[in-house]
């Protein structure tokens, strides 16, 4: 359940980085919103899985509500983009299923997850070659991030932005084969977060940008984003001691969560959000699609729009609704 808060928090961090794009937001959120996710794929990892039933359950549940979302909003937001504002429609098919930093609102979110299916298929590819074998892969794909950002952002499906983000799920790993032995997690936790904040707020570590290719200051801004990620679930698993309903109905939001990471950026797009937008943008780019998403949850589609299995009414009733 700790886990199941930070993907909500994850969620409500990613919508607010749409919402207001300024220096604040940038800060105080780009350098660990997008990297929890990767590393959470870490803590989680296992390493009985093979690389076919790897690619089978990514797909299963990141490319399967990718697809289904991406031709559900593509449909009328191509025949908008042509009839509405002259847009040659072949073009912009083309850009669509490019994907990764090429597309914008309403698909804001969508290259992340390519990013993080390739990340994962790339480091379950090489679970058999000795262990250093992913780390130098992916510091040399940081490298070449921090050489030629713009080259490696505009390859399709955020291919080359997964390579350096297997950095986060290789760091989510080794931390969880350490975390049994940490006695003072709440102590430890709350400490990475204060140094985090520290050299962020004194400048020393710049935000990142992962979509833009853009992993901040080199080599600090990643060991302070998987700090800030360690630290998080160092805190949460301490202090979070939730059941009942509130258990309960964390579980089923970050079920539901990945919905609103793939359509909220419709939202905006609909309701033409400026680059600093308000608290009503971010009421209805945040409850909107996961009021949905928790509808649909609730129906056979919920397994083809957001990659997990129907929630069955008895599971609902037993938490108390």
């Amino acid at each position: 359940m700790p886990l199941d808060l930070l993907r909500v928090l994850g969620i409500v961090a990613i919508v607010a980085g749409h919402v207001w794009d300024n220096l604040f937001t940038r800060e105080a959120i780009f350098t660990w919103h997008v990297p929890l996710f990767f590393f959470l794929t870490g803590y989680l990892w296992t390493t009985t899985r093979s690389l076919g039933t790897e690619v089978r359950k990514r797909s299963r549940t990141l490319l399967v509500p990718y697809v289904c979302w991406l031709v559900l909003i593509s449909v009328p937001y191509v025949g908008l983009s042509v009839f509405r504002d002259s847009k040659q429609p072949a073009p912009l098919i083309g850009d669509i299923l490019w994907g990764g930093a090429e597309l914008g609102r309403p698909y804001s979110a969508f290259w992340f997850v390519t990013a993080l299916f390739f990340a994962a298929v790339l480091l379950r590819s090489m679970q058999r070659l000795p262990r250093w074998t992913p780390w130098a892969l992916s510091i040399v794909g940081l490298v070449v991030c921090y050489t030629y950002s713009s080259a490696v952002a505009a390859l399709p499906l955020s291919l080359g932005v997964a390579v350096p983000a297997t950095l986060f799920v290789l760091a989510g790993v080794s931390f969880r084969s350490v975390r049994e032995h940490i006695r003072r997690p709440a102590v430890l936790g709350a400490a990475a977060l204060l140094v985090s904040g520290v050299l962020i707020i004194s400048g020393l570590s710049g935000p990142m940008d992962m979509k833009q290719a853009d992993f901040g200051t080199p080599a600090l801004s990643v060991i302070v984003a998987a700090a800030i990620s360690a630290g998080l679930i160092l805190v949460a698993e301490h202090a979070i001691r939730w059941k009942g309903r509130v258990a309960d109905w964390t579980t089923r939001l970050a079920a539901a969560g990945f919905m609103v990471v793939l359509t909220h950026a419709v939202v905006l797009w609909l309701l033409r959000t400026p680059p600093t937008g308000s608290w009503v943008d971010f009421g209805a780019a945040l409850l909107l699609p996961w009021a949905a998403a928790l509808t649909l949850a609730l129906t056979s589609l919920s397994r083809y729009l957001l990659g997990v299995d129907r929630r069955r009414k008895k599971r609902l009733a037993l938490g108390g609704l």
